[in-house]
């Protein structure tokens, strides 16, 4: 019967030093560093592979927050990249898992899945898919005008963009230009390579343009998507060196309570009983086999020592 118990005894005591130790690796366990490709094709992020992604048409950051990894690469570029992690920008560069590309290359043939309408001053608002129809396929018969480009230059104008399923990325679908009182649109995606300069975006250098006169009817709607557009600050989140997170995040900040918590409970308090067992059972007459004692109250100090080792290891 004395050695079914003990036989209990230390197996309960090995599953007890087994959690721990497992959970201390879970716990401790990293974040993959980003990597990039020696021809700066792909990007990789632990199991994760972003492509190098070259868009028709530049991009614009609509989304509320841009996550940054600074010096995550060992060239000392910038990634960033939203939550979700299917996009990222290593510079200039951007990259994108499988997911994105689809996304992307439906916002490139002009799929948008929602509309905004920026100002040249950067505010913006959305704008329905009724209202994106009216101006990007006008009516049969829609009067037209020829402009010479130098003309809408001092213009004031708002840029349609079509914004990706992800709600990341905007790109420039046309503008709407106001010129002697009147409303002009101009559907960029229909435009030859001569129109644009080097970075894509609309050349005001040279040559003629025509654009769509916008009816009474569109320019109330119009009018009223003027009012309702604000600044929208993009915030930036550092998440640190190597793309882990920094220390004083919620998250880290959380794991590493539960963590010493852990630890102090399972490492240092539960084998408590053990030792004091260990050390005081040898001296009962009852109790017997006092050798069986000091090797519980050995290894219930070990098991403590090896707690206390980690809690100072592990960061």
């Amino acid at each position: 019967m004395k050695r079914n118990k003990m036989k209990i005894l230390y197996f309960a005591l090995a599953c007890i030093l087994l959690f721990s130790v497992l959970s201390t690796v879970a716990l401790a366990s990293e974040d993959p560093a980003w990597e990039l490709s020696d021809d700066e094709t792909e990007l990789y992020y632990g199991s994760k592979t972003f492509t190098l992604y070259e868009p028709y048409f530049p991009l614009t950051i609509v989304g509320d927050a841009v996550y940054s990894y600074d010096y995550a690469l060992d060239d000392y570029r910038s990634v960033d990249t939203n939550h979700n992690a299917v996009y990222a920008e290593v510079g200039i560069l951007h990259y994108v898992t499988e997911e994105g590309t689809s996304a992307l290359d439906r916002l490139m043939e002009g799929e948008a899945s929602s509309y905004m309408l920026m100002s040249q001053h950067g505010a913006c608002g959305e704008i329905s898919d009724a209202l994106a129809a009216k101006l990007t396929r006008p009516e049969k018969g829609a009067e037209t005008r020829t402009f010479d480009v130098r003309d809408l230059e001092d213009a004031l104008y708002y840029t349609l963009l079509g914004v990706e399923s992800y709600g990341f990325y905007g790109c420039a679908y046309g503008a709407v230009y106001l010129y002697e009182s009147e409303y002009y649109y101009i559907h960029y995606m229909d435009l030859g390579n001569q129109y644009f300069d080097s970075y894509g975006n609309f050349s005001y250098r040279r040559g003629t343009v025509e654009a769509v006169k916008l009816s009474a009817e569109i320019i109330p709607e119009l009018q009223y998507a003027e009012k309702d557009m604000k600044y929208r600050p993009l915030e930036y989140i550092d998440l640190g060196d190597n793309g882990n997170f920094d220390p004083g995040t919620d998250d880290l900040f959380s794991a590493r309570s539960a963590f010493s918590t852990g630890m102090v409970f399972f490492g240092i308090m539960a084998p408590i009983p053990f030792l004091v067992i260990g050390l005081v059972f040898p001296r009962s007459h009852r109790k017997g086999y006092p050798k069986y004692w000091y090797i519980l109250a050995g290894v219930a100090g070990l098991w403590m020592l090896l707690a206390i080792l980690l809690m100072i290891l592990v960061p």
